[in-house]
């Protein structure tokens, strides 16, 4: 059970890695979430101008674009992201074909699309004019804009990166770092709530042993596991608490450090985690205890149970002997005899 447990952990630490890489991979390509947020609180992403971009295989923007927007919450994804697209160097062909593009692959609920459009004066004129004819193809909401100052009608500056002309700070190697620990720490949670559970349902379904040695070697074995299991609840809260103290460190040096979004959210997730553990963690407690009770009763029985086999031939044979002392005796020296033989085996039957 903790051999397949593990393996499991190992396949699925393996596809985080790999997703992160190919994150990593693309950066260049899409720029991630930054953290921003729009003015009524819409997540953005951020796509930076890249000739290559119709170039990119399918498969990757899609495992790229699903993951990027199952990082926010749940609350903040419902509200629909803006999407930003920088082709300020491109022409209008390749405007449009990365709208198309995006308008079948984008995977979450899209509120806004804005276009920083082509800067020369003839693919600009060619944009507008192009674009009127084309708006319906799209089947998502655009918006055409001209210079990084108008994108500051839709999103305060403040959420926005220093390319964009805004003023948040963004390291994208620090967001893959956290985003892989927090991936991997909620594998962790998972897989130790899964094994605790495959654990409590073994003890449920355990048969009680029908001799004292076989109730002791069960709980012995039981116990040994239990421990383990402790041991990886511990090892699961000591990750999960570094990983608060990493995501929290920038206030530990600038107190007047403003967290993006995306960080607060990550604090929120790495909370809910540790909540979890804790409750399952108690949970595991509370069934233990009345699972070694349980074990420490039927020890007890099984002891009981083996002392009366061993004195209930003794008792019959006392019973035999009590019988010939029915007779009533004869002289007060005999009777003086009877009571001396009646109180030796009331000693021995004691």
């Amino acid at each position: 059970m903790r051999g397949h447990a593990c393996g499991c952990r190992t396949m699925a630490l393996n596809r985080v890695s790999q997703l992160c890489h190919e994150i990593t991979r693309l950066w260049l390509q899409l720029k991630m979430i930054t953290g921003g947020r729009g003015i009524n609180g819409h997540p953005v992403i951020f796509l930076p101008e890249f000739p290559a971009f119709g170039e990119l295989p399918e498969e990757e923007l899609q495992n790229v674009l699903h993951y990027l927007t199952s990082v926010p919450s749940v609350t903040a994804s419902g509200v629909g992201f803006i999407l930003i697209i920088d082709r300020r160097l491109d022409r209008w062909a390749a405007v449009r074909a990365t709208l198309l593009r995006i308008a079948g692959s984008f995977p979450g609920n899209l509120h806004l699309v804005l276009v920083l459009r082509p800067n020369t004066l003839f693919q600009r004129t060619l944009s507008d004019f192009l674009f009127k004819f084309n708006r319906d193809e799209f089947k998502m909401k655009v918006v055409m804009l001209s210079t990084v100052t108008e994108l500051h009608a839709y999103i305060d500056p403040g959420q926005l990166t220093t390319e964009l002309g805004g003023t948040q700070e963004y390291c994208h190697d620090t967001w893959i770092s956290h985003r892989t620990a927090i991936e991997a720490f909620a594998l962790m949670v998972k897989t130790v709530a899964q094994t605790l559970q495959a654990f409590g349902t073994e003890l449920a379904e355990t048969e009680l042993p029908n001799d004292a040695e076989a109730t002791i070697d069960l709980l012995h074995k039981h116990t040994l596991k239990k421990d383990t299991m402790k041991e990886d609840l511990k090892v699961a809260l000591s990750q999960g608490r570094r990983l608060l103290a990493c995501i929290n460190e920038p206030l530990q040096t600038d107190p007047e450090y403003n967290m993006t979004q995306d960080e607060m959210e990550n604090l929120a997730t790495v909370h809910r985690l540790l909540g979890q553990l804790d409750e399952t963690e108690t949970a595991f407690d509370d069934f233990w205890e009345r699972h070694c009770t349980k074990l420490e009763q039927c020890l007890q029985l099984r002891h009981f149970e083996k002392h009366f086999r061993e004195v209930r031939p003794q008792l019959d044979v006392m019973s035999e002997r009590l019988v010939g002392f029915s007779e009533v005796s004869i002289s007060p020296a005999h009777a003086e005899h009877v009571l001396r033989e009646l109180s030796g085996h009331e000693d021995k039957a004691c």
